[in-house]
């Protein structure tokens, strides 16, 4: 339960005023890596509106201030970006506040912890009201299995929830989600597509391969053009060369034809010439027959005494 302000309580104007949590030691390099990632696949996932803490105070008492825990990792849903009060990024989860407790809690277990995870700060959880449990062996040895699911019960204590053949588990909170164990890490696994979350690194991979791909897409689109206006080019120069070879075409046939006037001309010439010169023969043959007949003529005549 939510414990309320004793009507006496001091007004607190500033949110360092409240206990913060400080900076744990990890337990591992695996350990703290899982941690992170888990924080960072929920808030990739989840609307503004949910909170995601990570190593976050939770301040149970607005009296008793040292009634705290701090969870590896929380989820919790629809409570708004900023603290309620001071309108700023969270410093620590004052319940009294924020009017609802987290929906999820992670701990990452670690030799020094895993017992604690395992029974007290369980029942604290349970006691508190959070629907959803998790616990994760990022090194193994401690957990078995590695992953351990539980959903709070109509009894006030928690419930395993079964795993699946393959080992993933249901996620209560976010039920359209799987948890998976990938290697040192809890993943979440899309149930609508059984795809994993992808991790920063994974999307940092992807978008580099895809501008990559869009790059190579871009290349290959600029020599298709370059290609397509080398085509149109020697298009443009064949029709060039075919318009010059018509033209060359065509003033042969000028010429040809020029040729053959000119042939035709002088032909005409010739047989003109010939005509005339037949026409010549012809007066001259008459002419000389004509002399002969008057010198015959004359010959006949006697001559005068």
């Amino acid at each position: 339960m939510v414990t309320q302000p004793a009507h006496s309580m001091r007004d607190v104007l500033d949110i360092t005023a409240y206990p913060q949590s400080g900076n744990r030691p990890m337990a591992s390099t695996q350990h703290q890596r899982a941690q992170r990632t888990l924080a960072l696949l929920l808030e990739d996932i989840v609307p503004v509106a949910d909170v995601v803490g990570e190593e976050l105070m939770i301040v149970l008492d607005s009296v008793d201030m040292r009634r705290n825990l701090t969870p590896d990792v929380f989820l919790a849903r629809g409570v708004g970006e900023l603290d309620p009060i001071f309108g700023v990024l969270r410093r620590q989860y004052r319940l009294w506040h924020e009017g609802k407790v987290p929906d999820l809690v992670y701990e990452g277990a670690s030799p020094s912890t895993y017992l604690r995870d395992s029974v007290g700060k369980k029942a604290d959880y349970a006691a508190l009201g959070v629907r959803e449990y998790v616990q994760f062996d990022p090194t193994g040895g401690m957990l078995t299995p590695r992953l351990q699911v539980f959903r709070l019960g109509a009894s006030g204590r928690y419930e395993r929830v079964m795993p699946h053949a393959d080992g993933s588990v249901r996620c209560v909170t976010l039920p359209d989600y799987d948890w998976v164990v990938g290697g040192y890490l809890l993943r979440l696994r899309e149930r609508a597509t059984g795809l994993l979350v992808p991790t920063q690194k994974e999307q940092a991979r992807a978008e580099a391969a895809q501008a990559e791909r869009e790059a190579a897409r871009a290349d290959a689109e600029a020599m298709r053009a370059e290609v397509e206006a080398a085509r149109a080019e020697a298009e443009t120069m064949r029709a060039e060369v075919e318009a010059a070879r018509a033209e060359a075409e065509t003033m042969r046939a000028e010429v040809e034809a020029a040729r053959a006037d000119a042939e035709t001309m002088r032909a005409e010439a010739e047989a003109t010439r010939a005509e005339t010169e037949a026409e010549r023969a012809d007066a001259a043959e008459a002419e000389n027959a004509r002399l002969r007949t008057q010198l015959a003529r004359l010959r006949e005549e006697p001559p005068l005494a």
